[in-house]
């Protein structure tokens, strides 16, 4: 409670940052962000993923990656890539709601009761930290620009190729404003702290 938060997404324009600064920091890595390490990124206490068709091709790896604290979406839980496996890892579940969707205004001010879809795992982590108390959250390396041909801080291939149309841009945006709205009527901050990119529903900083 009180303290500062990073969401740590992964753009390109996340190799632009010193990485090694978020030495000690709350934080959040998200889907195949522990690549980030790469870069400099140092091991974040928290990792989120909520997308079955991001974990399933990347079960194995995932599973192995040196991570902190994990939650995963309940229906990545209900996977049998995630849910028969011998050595499956230690998680938090993270209940969740189809609908209604945060660009319809709704925000979970409590995940425990379920956090509503932002159509990136990045809204989803910014409901946690919400819930945790935090502060201040800080957006990185979210650009919402898939123009060029390394898609991800960390390159890219042939599972994140296939997902470059499934991401609804505008919704997304629209849910970034959401987010910060119930942030700043709590008193708090939600803005992003990354460089270029199109997100721009929310302050920068």
């Amino acid at each position: 409670k009180g303290e500062r938060c990073f969401l740590i997404g992964n753009g390109p324009s996340l190799a632009k940052l010193d990485l090694q600064k978020l030495g000690g920091e709350l934080a959040f890595t998200v889907n195949r962000g522990y690549l980030a390490a790469r870069l400099g990124l140092p091991k974040t206490p928290y990792y989120v993923i909520t997308d079955p068709l991001t974990y399933a091709p990347y079960a194995a790896e995932v599973r192995n990656a040196d991570l902190g604290t994990r939650f995963y979406r309940d229906d990545v839980c209900d996977l049998s890539e995630y849910r028969d496996a011998t050595d499956r890892e230690e998680v938090i579940s993270l209940p969740f709601h189809r609908t209604p969707t945060m660009d319809e205004g709704y925000f979970a001010e409590d995940a425990t009761t379920g956090v509503f879809r932002g159509f990136t795992v990045l809204l989803d982590a910014a409901q946690l930290a919400f819930t945790m108390g935090c502060r201040e959250v800080y957006v990185i390396g979210c650009d919402l620009d898939y123009q060029q041909a390394d898609t991800h801080a960390y390159g890219t291939g042939p599972i994140e190729q296939e997902r470059l149309t499934v991401m609804p841009i505008p919704r997304v945006l629209k849910a970034m404003s959401v987010a910060a709205s119930v942030f700043e009527s709590a008193g708090r901050v939600f803005a992003n702290a990354g460089v270029g990119g199109r997100l721009n529903t929310i302050p920068r900083v």
